[in-house]
């Protein structure tokens, strides 16, 4: 999304977001010319197949072989894939006018159009900056209009997730298009280039090897980039947030209240769900049989200890899994010393 001219932010907060947009950029073009390099490697294998003698007879037996190898592939490809985020179909219009308001007035302090403000099925009250219908959306989640917030804190949970927007790092969508794509250039960089050697040179050994090695590259490559590319930077969204509505101690309240309200709510994500992690409060719902758990820990009969250490599993659970994104505390601390004057991460 464009950041006019005619913002209201001041040029220190400008040069930070630019900033930021320009490293998300940039990783995100090494990410895609790692997947054009392997295609053209691909291609290039077949050009050299074509210029050559002929093709060579290849057993059958081995053609089954690559069909299987290149067939888990594509099914580890399919299985890792970054899956759709569920939208609501009927939202309560009534509770969604405060955030939809909120929305716009955040948006009109920036001076951009307001996002699409999309209600999600998730079991948290939470917000979550994403792709919908091809361009970056907020959404919100039906909790979350259920829980009867504030104004002042559907105002923060909004000027976050329109900073994500603006610093360009919006990694999860509502669909799974986005992903196809990359998905289908993955497979044919990895598995083409070795379909047109077996052509080429007949099947041994060394293409099985070659193809396995050559996917491990691919992937841990992709892997790392994408660590990079697929992470937001809270720290700085909350700050930019903190400036367009004035009020960090309302995004810090409000990181506060959600940050309860998710310790006291036990609901589970669908199994393998992974856009916890960039949710506006990081909700991690692990899925772990707690009466067992409890069996293991040794019987209590005590109802309060019981849930007592519940409650504990869970936050302990939640907080092992909760080391790809800067923590609830680090945060709250970013957002007290901005309320003292400190903006840290634009000084930085």
């Amino acid at each position: 999304m464009k950041i006019p001219r005619e913002s209201g932010l001041e040029p220190l907060v400008l040069a930070n977001i630019r900033r930021c947009r320009r490293r998300a950029f940039a990783l995100r073009g090494a990410l895609a010319a790692l997947l054009i390099a392997a295609v053209l490697a691909a291609l290039t294998t077949f050009l050299v197949v074509l210029s050559g003698d002929g093709l060579s007879a290849v057993a059958p037996r081995h053609w089954v072989a690559l069909g299987v190898v290149a067939g888990l592939f594509v099914l580890f490809v399919l299985i890792v894939g970054p899956e759709k985020v569920p939208v609501a179909q009927s939202p309560d219009p009534r509770a969604l006018s405060v955030f939809r308001n909120s929305l716009g007035g955040v948006s009109v302090a920036v001076g951009i159009e307001p996002p699409d403000l999309v209600v999600l099925d998730l079991p948290t009250a939470n917000s979550v900056s994403l792709f919908h219908k091809g361009r970056p959306a907020v959404g919100v989640t039906v909790e979350a209009l259920d829980s009867a917030l504030s104004r002042r804190c559907a105002e923060a949970m909004m000027a976050h997730e329109v900073s994500h927007v603006l610093l360009g790092d919006v990694v999860i969508g509502s669909t799974r298009r986005r992903w196809r794509l990359v998905g289908l250039s993955l497979i044919a960089a990895v598995v083409l280039p070795f379909v047109f050697l077996a052509l080429a040179f007949g099947v041994g050994s060394w293409t099985y090897i070659g193809f396995l090695s050559w996917a491990a590259v691919v992937v841990f490559l992709l892997f790392v980039l994408g660590k990079r590319v697929f992470r937001q930077n809270d720290l700085l969204a909350d700050s930019v947030a903190a400036r367009i509505t004035a009020d960090p101690e309302g995004l810090r309240d409000a990181i506060l209240r959600l940050d309860r309200m998710f310790l006291e709510n036990d609901r589970p994500f669908p199994s393998g769900a992974r856009y916890p992690t960039v949710l506006f409060v990081y909700e991690v719902r692990p899925e772990v049989d707690l009466a067992t758990m409890r069996e293991m820990m040794g019987d209590e009969d005590d109802a309060e200890f019981q849930k007592a250490q519940d409650r504990n599993l869970l936050e302990g659970l939640r907080r092992s899994g909760a080391r790809q994104r800067v923590s609830t505390e680090d945060r709250v601390r970013n957002l007290e010393a901005i309320e003292r004057g400190h903006w840290r991460v634009f000084e930085s």
